[in-house]
């Protein structure tokens, strides 16, 4: 599950990341967001990586530079989004948006945002990924991108039904995801 094994790619099940940070970041850019932070997972982790292109991919075709600047590495934990938004501010580089590689990553960059007295999204959009049940429960609602994970379980136990007890069943290995557009995300300012 959520991995592609070299020598076993048919018994694998998997999301399409690269889309999902695509997704991500064209919804902020359609709000006219030009500025956009990122806050990854560990970028030694193959999805954390295709996040991260997906990104990029969707700033370049817009026209947008990567800032490298406005990457900030962390570890997928809520607390990692909190000081990697305190981190982003350091900075002192202007930024309208971020989009974080995990929902609980993006309630971490909420609280700090809400801690700085900032005005979510008119102050600054985020977006999430995952849609985990917190997005539904942050104030504001987190826009974030869908990770089917209930539906890759289904389509894992199909694979067995299929392969173990042979019956007939199809089976989908690749999964794309969508966004899912909440409250967190407004035009730039």
């Amino acid at each position: 599950m959520n991995r592609k094994v070299r020598g076993l790619s048919d018994h694998c099940f998997s999301l399409n990341n690269e889309l999902g940070g695509y997704l991500a970041t064209k919804c902020l850019l359609r709000h006219r967001h030009k500025r956009i932070a990122y806050v990854s997972g560990p970028l030694d982790w193959v999805d954390a990586k295709q996040r991260l292109a997906g990104h990029k991919r969707a700033l370049s075709e817009a026209g947008v530079s990567f800032d490298e600047r406005l990457l900030i590495e962390g570890d997928y934990r809520e607390t990692c989004g909190q000081e990697a938004l305190n981190a982003l501010f350091a900075k002192d580089i202007p930024f309208t948006a971020v989009v974080c590689a995990n929902d609980g990553m993006a309630a971490g960059a909420m609280a700090a945002a809400h801690e700085r007295g900032l005005d979510l999204p008119r102050d600054l959009s985020i977006v999430g990924f995952d849609d985990a049940p917190i997005s539904r429960y942050v104030y504001p609602k987190l826009t974030t991108i869908q990770y089917p994970i209930a539906d890759m379980g289904q389509m894992a136990a199909r694979w067995v039904l299929r392969h173990v007890y042979e019956q007939d069943q199809d089976v989908q290995q690749v999964f794309e995801p969508k966004l899912v557009e909440r409250d967190s995300v407004t035009k730039a300012p």
